[in-house]
């Protein structure tokens, strides 16, 4: 996976894509995309290089794939997660993400 950053925009030779929003998210990676990664800034000459970062991409857990995002408001899906209704058929699909995320 090759990356390159123009101004807050990430373009990958893959054709994934990434948000920069305090942190670093990568998008359509496979298992092999894994590694060390490092920043550069600057040109062949005067470029500054970070410490690298070990990067592991795992295989999507299918219940978050299944259900990307709840249908509630997040307090509310956290109530239903602490209060054991995850198991109901209506509150357990109303919340499906935080549901999967803390079984």
């Amino acid at each position: 996976m090759h990356t390159q950053f123009f101004e807050s925009v990430t373009t990958h030779a893959g054709g994934g894509e990434a948000a920069v929003v305090g942190e670093l998210r990568f998008r359509s990676v496979n298992v092999m995309d894994g590694g060390a990664y490092s920043c550069a800034f600057g040109d062949a000459s005067t470029a500054l290089i970070s410490e690298p970062v070990i990067v592991r991409v795992t295989e999507a857990d299918p219940s978050l794939t299944l259900c990307p995002a709840d249908n509630g408001p997040a307090h509310v899906c956290r109530t239903v997660a602490r209060t054991g209704l995850c198991s109901t058929l209506r509150y357990g699909r109303y919340c499906c993400r935080t549901c999967a995320i803390r079984s």
